[in-house]
Formats: C-alpha cells, structure tokens, sequence
C-alpha cells in the first residue's frame, strides 16, 4: 500500500519546518543552549560549545535536505539520528535520576 503523496509532501514539509525551527531557535540564543547541553552532564566541558554550535546547524541542515528529492533520503536518516541521540540523552538522564533538567 503506497502513501499518497499529498499526505507524504505534508508529512515532509511539517518534520521540515519543526527541525528548522527547533534549530533557529536554539541559534537565536547559542548560550541558553549551550546551558542546556551542559546541564545534560553527558559531554566533556570542552565539548559543551563546540557541539552546541554545531547541533542546531545540523539540524537546519537536515531540514533543508528533507525538501530536496535528491537529498531526502540522507537527511531524513539524519533526522533519525538526531532523534535516536535526544531520546537516548532523555533516557540516560532519567535512568539518573535526573527529571528536572
């Protein structure tokens, strides 16, 4: 059974729209969200700043390659990594103890 592809444009374009949302607004205030990856207390210090910089760019990345037939695919694998890290951060961090970050 295939997805028709209205319902596959729309489903693209709105995982699209929310990860470059997500990355604008963690690039609108890179300290907040270096703060927030720090809070995390799953990186080394000195990787704190570099990967916050690089995270939301990532993800602006992964957004854009969603709208792109050639590119579709990788960044949609992408997309999956990105979320497959944020759960399991979510996760370590629960499995912690930690609920309150």
């Amino acid at each position: 059974m295939a997805i028709d592809p209205a319902i596959a444009t729309l489903a693209t374009v709105a995982l699209a729209v929310i990860f470059a949302a997500s990355g604008a607004m963690k690039l609108a205030d890179l300290e907040l969200f270096e703060g927030a990856v720090a809070n995390y207390r799953l990186l080394p210090h000195w990787m704190e700043k570099p990967f916050a910089m690089a995270l939301p760019v990532l993800e602006c990345a992964a957004a854009a390659g969603l709208l792109i037939a050639a590119t579709r695919a990788r960044a949609a694998l992408a997309i999956l990594a990105l979320l497959a890290m944020f759960t399991g951060a979510v996760a370590i961090n629960l499995a912690r103890g930690r609920t309150n970050i």
